[in-house]
């Protein structure tokens, strides 16, 4: 039989496992950890886009006496020279309506991930 030589080497399989599953686990949290935030990102990022398109139908309202019943139309508030340049996109695909001046903008993720204003 051979003599084993104790200087040799080397991890065991159970040290080598052990570590694999230590990995794993902070994997797994890291994971959890961005996808969190990447959902909480594109929610504020909604909620600013709303907070803009809420701005300049305001901004609209009070430019042209408009009465708080009244809608705007995308192209009275949206274009190269009017209150935004370009309709805001929602980061997690949702749509925005603009609806009437008394009413707070919406997005249609708002029950789903709470993208609306406050």
């Amino acid at each position: 039989m051979k003599e084993r030589n104790k200087e040799t080497g080397g991890f065991t399989l159970i040290e080598v496992m052990v570590v694999v599953a230590i990995i794993a686990v902070l994997a797994s949290v890291g994971a959890t950890s961005l996808f969190k935030a990447r959902k909480t990102a594109a929610q504020k990022s909604c909620i600013g886009n709303l907070m803009q398109l809420d701005s300049a139908k305001q901004q609209w309202a009070v430019n042209e006496n408009k009465q708080v019943t009244e809608t705007p139309a995308q192209t009275d508030i949206i274009g190269p020279q009017l209150y935004l340049k370009k309709f805001p996109i929602c980061p997690s695909g949702g749509s925005y309506s603009i609806l009437n001046v008394g009413t707070k903008p919406t997005c249609s993720l708002a029950a789903v991930d709470g993208h609306s204003l406050p």
